[in-house]
């Protein structure tokens, strides 16, 4: 705005001060920062003002008679920062300051019917789809985007240091005021503590949103039971590490029902398969249920050594965290194609279950069945791809392990598929 009267602003010291309220120094009409003993640096300023008088062009008139003579009115245009949004991360050593602030012009939002009136408003981060989305839409269509910090996730915003001061609604409008007739910013710029969870966390509330966010590394809570009807189950768990985390949202089991997953054993360096390649010693997997599963494996490198093959998990570390989990219902493995690249000198471990620390799994209601299928033969040989005999078929009812004696191509038998266990 415009006034009729400023004057240069200074601290509890008398000092003069720049618009932060940094110390300054007038020589000859011109300002500088102070040295440490307190004489002008080298490096220019610019003070700051206390402002008064304010001139409203709307109503404040000059009162002027005629032959008055000349009349002389000094304004001064007042200035004042823009206020700002700065935020700081939670860190071992502190909190530590984002790198970027939000800032937005008070007196252009507050302006009545202004296109950007929301602009002193931040939105927090919130669930959508399973995942955390940490941008908005603001009134004129342009993008607000929360800080986000690299592999980790929202979990709470604060006004203080010492989180007493919980934001707990979905967007805050910044608290600073501004006194028009004095052009003056009261509390422009607002901190926002941030804390975080360690690594990427998904709140899962459908099947749909579980295989949208895939991520071997990911910390998954599950709200509901999901029903994976038409849902494919994600193929980089069947052939990737799993080293992160599922588990119960509210601590009551939960169950993963009508699993159908499909797994390409596609490299000697990758060569565990099942609903999940291997859980590996950091991964956890608590109060969950798993009914109705069927795991197809489809072909194989050639020679191909020592897989691990099972329906749930090819191998589960003994220092993975696997508590309450349960597998019901019907457990399919279905082995398919080239399997005649398996041989008795491959050593694959084929467990209808799991292979590894299976002692942690409650399989007591589980109806395990395994099959070979194929419907075609090698091009322009004879026999069909799988090329087993049944006659020589091992099964350890105990462990749910199976073991298949594979025989040349030539000496294949006449047949499509075959069930090697279960009903």
């Amino acid at each position: 705005g415009w006034y009729k009267s400023r004057t240069l602003k200074q601290n509890d010291q008398g000092e003069l001060v720049d618009s932060k309220g940094n110390a300054i120094v007038e020589v000859d009409g011109a300002y500088y920062y102070k040295n440490a003993d307190g004489a002008a640096s080298d490096t220019s300023a610019e003070p700051a003002y206390d402002y008064d008088g304010y001139w409203d062009f709307a109503s404040d008139m000059i009162e002027y008679a005629p032959d008055s003579g000349v009349y002389e009115l000094t304004l001064y245009a007042g200035w004042v920062e823009n206020f700002r949004f700065d935020y700081y991360f939670e860190t071992e050593n502190g909190w530590a300051p984002y790198e970027e602030s939000t800032e937005f012009n008070y007196v252009s939002v507050n302006k009545d019917g202004s296109a950007i009136s929301d602009y002193d408003t931040i939105t927090l981060p919130r669930y959508e789809q399973g995942a955390m989305n940490y941008e908005s839409i603001r009134a004129d269509g342009t993008m607000y985007v929360f800080p986000e910090d690299y592999d980790s996730t929202f979990k709470a915003a604060y006004l203080d240091q010492d989180k007493t001061q919980e934001i707990t609604t979905s967007s805050f409008t910044h608290q600073g005021t501004f006194d028009r007739a004095h052009c003056l910013g009261e509390n422009t710029v607002q901190k926002i503590y941030i804390t975080l969870y360690e690594g990427k966390r998904y709140r899962i509330e459908t099947a749909a949103d579980f295989v949208k966010n895939v991520n071997v590394n990911g910390y998954y809570e599950i709200v509901n039971d999901l029903d994976f009807t038409n849902v494919s189950w994600p193929n980089t768990f069947t052939n990737s590490p799993f080293n992160g985390t599922i588990v119960s949202f509210d601590g009551n089991n939960k169950t993963f029902s009508n699993i159908t997953a499909t797994c390409l054993i596609s490299s000697q360096s990758n060569k565990n398969g099942g609903l999940f390649a291997n859980l590996t010693s950091n991964a956890t997997i608590k109060d969950l249920t798993f009914n109705n599963v069927t795991v197809t494996f489809s072909s194989v490198p050639s020679r191909f050594r020592e897989a691990q093959l099972a329906t749930f998990a090819g191998y589960i570390d003994e220092n993975a965290d696997v508590e309450s989990v349960k597998l019901t219902g019907a457990l399919k493995m279905r082995l398919f194609g080239k399997l005649s690249l398996f041989n008795s000198a491959s050593e694959h471990e084929i467990n209808l279950i799991a292979n590894g620390d299976t002692a942690k799994l409650d399989h007591s209601a589980a109806l395990p069945q395994l099959e070979i299928y194929s419907s075609s033969r090698y091009p322009g040989k004879e026999g069909y791809e799988y090329n087993f005999d049944p006659e020589e078929t091992a099964v350890d009812e105990e462990r749910y392990s199976v073991t298949l004696s594979f025989f040349p191509s030539s000496d294949a038998k006449e047949q499509n598929s075959y069930l090697v266990y279960g009903a």
